[in-house]
C-alpha cells in the first residue's frame, strides 16, 4: 500500500498511538505502507519493526481469548474443493481465493510443514458481543511429526500485497490470543506439543521481498515466528 510521505516522527506517532490498543495493533493499515520517510529516507517497514522490538513488553500484554466452544469445527472436511473447483482456484476465477486455497490444502502433507489438519480456525468466543474488535481466524493449522509441533499459519495468496511485517505481527497476535492448552485438547494432541506461530507466503508475493531484511529477520526470530515459502507447484520450504 502506497502512503503519503511521512516525517519519521509523524510515523512514529502513528505507532505510539496504536500501541494503546495492542490486541488490534497488527491490523493497522500503516503496517502495509511502502516507501520511505521524507526526512530520514528510512523504510516504514523497518521503522515499525524496530519500534516493535523496542516495545516488546507491550506486545506481551496481548490478551488470550478464553474460547468456550471447540477450536475444531465439525464438518470442515465437507468443504474441501473438488478437482473442478481446484482448477477454478488456480485460474483465480473464484472469490475469496485465499480461503479456497487454504481449503484445498486440507488433509495434505508437506515437507517441513507437516500435515494440514484444519483451516479457518476461529479464535473468538461465541458469547463475546464486542463485534468491532473480534479477532480473525487462523488460516491453517498443520502438525509436523518430525518437529513435534503444531504450526498456526497466517497464509497469504500469491498476489497478496501485504508486507512481511504485517504477516509476522498477525501470526504472533493470533498465537497470543489462542488458549494453547485447549487447542491441543480439542485436536487431541499431547499436552507437551509445541505450538508455533508461522507465516506461509508465496514466493511471488510482496511479503517475500522482505525476507532478506535484517530488521524483519530479527523481529521474526525475537517473536518466535517461523516463515515458510510456497511456490505455484505446492512445494514448501522453511526460511
Amino acid at each position: 500500500m502506497a502512503a503519503r510521505r511521512y516525517l519519521k516522527a509523524d510515523f512514529l506517532d502513528l505507532l505510539k498511538e496504536a500501541v494503546g490498543d495492542i490486541d488490534s495493533f497488527y491490523a493497522q493499515n500503516f503496517l502495509n505502507y511502502r516507501g520511505i520517510t521524507s526526512d530520514t529516507k528510512e523504510r516504514y517497514e523497518n521503522i515499525a519493526a524496530e519500534f516493535v522490538l523496542e516495545n516488546l513488553a507491550a506486545f506481551e500484554k496481548i490478551q488470550a481469548i478464553h474460547r468456550q466452544s471447540s477450536y475444531k469445527t465439525e464438518g470442515h472436511e465437507q468443504l474441501i474443493p473438488d478437482d473442478n473447483k481446484i482448477n477454478e482456484i488456480k485460474k483465480r476465477a473464484v472469490r475469496r481465493q485465499e480461503e479456497w486455497l487454504a481449503k484445498s490444502m486440507y488433509g495434505k502433507s508437506y515437507e517441513h510443514l507437516g500435515k494440514i489438519i484444519d483451516f479457518q480456525v476461529p479464535i473468538k468466543n461465541v458469547n463475546d458481543n464486542q463485534v468491532d474488535k473480534q479477532p480473525g481466524k487462523i488460516d491453517l493449522i498443520s502438525f509436523s511429526e518430525s518437529d513435534g509441533a503444531l504450526y498456526l499459519l497466517e497464509f497469504k495468496k500469491p498476489d497478496s500485497k501485504e508486507t512481511l511485517l504485517r504477516c509476522i505481527l498477525e501470526a504472533y497476535t493470533y498465537y497470543k490470543q489462542v488458549n494453547c492448552s485447549k487447542l491441543l485438547r480439542d485436536f487431541e494432541f499431547p499436552s507437551d506439543s509445541k505450538i508455533i506461530p508461522a507465516v506461509l507466503i508465496y514466493k511471488q508475493s510482496f511479503a517475500a521481498t522482505g525476507l532478506g531484511d535484517l530488521s524483519l529477520q530479527k523481529l521474526k526470530n525475537t517473536l518466535g515466528v517461523n516463515i515458510f515459502l510456497i511456490n505455484e507447484t505446492g512445494w514448501i520450504e522453511k526460511v
